[in-house]
């Protein structure tokens, strides 16, 4: 079985530091995005995190088409 390719749409402390490090220990998970409505929040976590692409709007993340499910921040509002 492959790996479900994730995108996160939150630069929140608990997805920085539970949620996302979570998906990146599953056997099934690869966290490949992550969204912020500051770009230099979602560049910060991706280099921290070592996550490949960082979006300034939670629109882009969504169009990207590799993104196969998405983690919802419970105050994100797309």
């Amino acid at each position: 079985m492959r790996k479900i390719r994730w995108g996160i749409l939150s630069t929140a402390k608990i997805a920085l530091e539970k949620v996302i490090p979570a998906m990146k220990q599953g056997k099934y998970s690869e966290v490949t995005s992550i969204a912020s409505r500051d770009f230099n929040q979602a560049k910060k976590a991706s280099v921290s995190l070592e996550i490949s692409k960082a979006y300034a709007t939670y629109e882009e993340l969504l169009s990207d088409p590799d993104i196969e499910a998405v983690y919802p921040d419970k105050f994100s509002s797309v």
